[in-house]
């Protein structure tokens, strides 16, 4: 692996699984992550995608070389559809909720943008006491951090979680973290302007690297020239 990574080949199993919804099948999207041309072609890293939505992580995975496990957690249909048709060997899971460390495959890398409507200054920011529950819903990534101790985990969500309720969101999972004792903790906000897309889209991130696992020092991505839209989406059509 280009990170100097090697497979991490222990397991913790709990007493009893739960089981796992059915979903729907829906048609698939006309693309193919086979388009996309790896960086790199020996990275065994592992991969869980918590809260996957289109499951930007395994574009990234797949393109830095990625060849070990893939597993997304994700329950919207349409996300579902997605994911299926542009990762066909995909172990695609359902919900979190109620989730045992059972259930888990190994894994290297966990990636989680964990629902961001309780957090957003555009929503009702009812914050982790959420009425429906979203709040919390960053538990289970949380619990998998800390029971299966992957290698390096990527957290993710709107810039205004880290200043709700005087930062009380961030405070909750900064401190579970930091409670590890395990991890080094990078933290910072960053905005999609600054690397490379014609859009204002600051989020949250923390990332964090097990002291024991990787061989080379964290650093945040150098920040890009932003694109014009027709870069990115191609000219405007012609006017009749």
């Amino acid at each position: 692996c280009r990170f100097g990574w090697t497979r991490d080949t222990s397991e913790q199993a709990c007493a009893s699984c739960s089981s796992k919804s059915d979903f729907p099948v829906v048609p698939p999207f006309p693309f193919s992550s086979d388009q996309l041309e790896p960086r790199a072609t020996h990275c065994r890293a592992s991969l869980l995608s918590d809260f996957a939505g289109a499951d930007v992580p395994g574009f990234a995975w797949k393109s830095l070389g990625g060849q070990g496990g893939h597993t997304c957690y994700e329950v919207a249909p349409a996300a579902r559809a997605f994911i299926t048709s542009n990762f066909p060997a995909c172990d695609l899971r359902g919900s979190v909720v109620n989730r045992r460390q059972c259930d888990l495959p190994s894994f290297d890398i966990l990636v989680a943008g964990f629902p961001c409507q309780p957090f957003s200054a555009l929503g009702e920011r009812g914050g982790l006491d959420e009425w429906r529950g979203r709040g919390r819903l960053v538990d289970a990534s949380l619990a998998a951090i800390k029971h299966r101790r992957p290698r390096a985990f990527i957290l993710e969500n709107v810039a205004n979680f880290a200043k709700l309720d005087d930062g009380r969101a961030r405070g909750y999972v900064m401190g579970f973290l930091e409670k590890l004792s395990t991890y080094d903790l990078h933290e910072r906000v960053l905005c999609t302007s600054e690397y490379g897309l014609p859009q204002t889209r600051k989020r949250w991130y923390v990332v964090g690297v097990r002291r024991d696992a990787v061989q080379m020092q964290f650093s945040w991505p150098s920040m890009l020239p932003m694109l014009s839209l027709t870069a990115v989406l191609g000219p405007p059509p012609a006017r009749s």
